[in-house]
């Protein structure tokens, strides 16, 4: 897949998201553009006038911005960088982040509790799967959350996958019909 959307803001600015899967993960990642000229950047044309690139990336709350009349898009932006439904690092990184909501991490800068549930969240795509809730492990130490997390993890990822499935047709089927 290799998709352009593009959408204007509010504020004139003009907002490109690409969505590929060449790497073998989802990426979606977007550019914006005004009409101020940016030194050695490539300005692109829309209606008579040029646009030039100011800021780029993964700037998901730009992109919720300005393709909010775009529903399977914006269920769709979850799933960046996530392979067949599975995010990059799953279980490793759900075991890290479950560290610190337990407060059984090894590492100096834990951030709030607060932060690490939305990390959490963030890194397994929570909700995508019905019924989602987060892990509780009965015992709290380092081996107790892993062996929980990694096996809540293991058994939604079916289910992970297909959710990705019916976003990933929802997203091409809004496409078709815009």
């Amino acid at each position: 897949m290799n998709v352009k959307i593009e959408a204007f803001k509010a504020d004139g600015e003009l907002v490109i998201a690409t969505i590929t899967d060449e790497s073998g993960y989802l990426s979606i990642t977007g550019a914006v553009y005004d009409r101020r000229r940016n030194r050695g950047e490539q300005p692109v044309q829309r209606n008579g006038k040029l646009y030039w690139p100011y800021s780029m990336g993964q700037i998901q709350s730009t992109m919720r911005e300005a393709f909010d009349d775009r529903p399977a898009f914006l269920r769709l932006l979850r799933w960046h960088l996530c392979e067949n439904g599975i995010p990059m690092h799953y279980v490793a990184n759900a075991v890290y982040w479950a560290e610190f909501i337990h407060g059984v991490s090894p590492h100096s800068f834990p951030p709030s509790r607060e932060s690490a549930e939305n990390s959490f969240k963030v890194t397994v795509v929570f909700g995508a799967v019905a019924g989602d809730t987060v892990p509780e492990p009965t015992l709290i130490s380092r081996r107790d959350v892993a062996e929980c997390v990694t096996a809540w993890c293991h058994r939604r990822a079916d289910e992970l996958q297909r959710a990705y499935h019916r976003d990933i047709a929802a997203f091409l089927e809004e496409c078709e019909t815009r």
